[in-house]
């Protein structure tokens, strides 16, 4: 049995730099503790095929969203996007290999034919169905499936004194004045069961450090009303503002520091953008909150 959020995660964190460079509106919708009786790298790998698709039919700016619920054990997961859409007459073969449409219909189907006939395998294997829903050409898509054992349940007990860091809890605050990076890295935070607050400049970052100090900050270093180093001094000199463990989410290199592009005075660490899972997670144990 393994946590749903955790596969999420991991899917969303090898999707997002193809949906960030087309300025897609990533939103998930899962609830909490749902927990299902799956091999998670092949649960991880149907997500992604679906979030790929939806990814790549879904023009650029457009919106994906992932939902979740169980209901009688079984786990419903669907996937929506605004994208191309599907041809009626295609829809009973979308997901066959190398299968042939009409119109937009072709165009998806020879484009990830190999994604969505996985994805539907994966499924099967694991005794569930998967199904595609559209309105038709120019009305977006929705991939749905469902597996069998899943419920909901509160995070159990690590087992034999193993320490079970796929979720945690604490206060994070994320800034980025790139919405789409600010929106995604702050959605996996949420995926992984911290409370996240996003801000998208430096005035609302300390307006929002001021009004609950987050546990853990995750800071864009260059925005042009206020740099990241300019935010962290403020934040620094909040009551309680020493002990924010603060990450610089940078693109600048340890040279830049060294000629002084950079200033990582007031930060705990860095990371390099795009942030990756296993990097957020090593900052996450870091700051004692994973």
């Amino acid at each position: 049995v393994i946590a749903f959020s955790k596969a999420v995660a991991k899917a969303v964190e090898g999707s997002r730099p193809d949906m960030d460079a087309r300025a897609h509106h990533f939103t998930a919708d899962i609830g909490d503790d749902i927990w299902v009786n799956a091999d998670e790298t092949r649960l991880v790998q149907i997500i992604q095929n679906l979030l790929g698709n939806a990814t790549k039919f879904t023009p650029n700016g457009g919106s994906i969203r992932l939902t979740a619920r169980v209901d009688d054990r079984r786990l419903h997961v669907s996937i929506a996007d605004s994208g191309v859409g599907i041809e009626p007459a295609s829809m009973d073969s979308i997901f066959e290999l190398f299968s042939q449409g009409d119109g937009v219909a072709a165009s998806r189907q020879s484009g990830l034919g190999i994604g969505l006939s996985l994805a539907r395998s994966l499924v099967e294997m694991h005794g569930g169905s998967i199904s595609a829903s559209s309105a038709g050409a120019g009305h977006g898509s929705v991939f749905s499936f469902e597996l069998p054992g899943a419920l909901v349940k509160p995070s159990p007990a690590p087992e034999d004194g193993a320490q079970d860091t796929s979720t945690g809890t604490g206060q994070v605050l994320v800034v980025d004045d790139n919405r789409d990076a600010a929106d995604s890295l702050s959605e996996i935070l949420r995926l992984l069961g911290y409370q996240v607050r996003t801000a998208y400049d430096g005035a609302s970052a300390v307006r929002a450090a001021q009004q609950l100090l987050p546990d853990a900050l995750f800071m864009d270093m260059a925005m042009p009303d206020m740099s990241g180093p300019e935010v962290m001094r403020l934040v620094r000199q909040l009551p309680g503002g020493e002990a924010v463990y603060a990450c610089a989410v940078t693109g600048f290199s340890a040279e830049d520091e060294k000629a002084g592009r950079a200033d990582f005075t007031d930060f705990n660490t860095r990371i390099l953008k795009p942030a990756e899972l296993v990097s957020l997670r090593a900052v996450l144990e870091a700051a004692k909150l994973a």
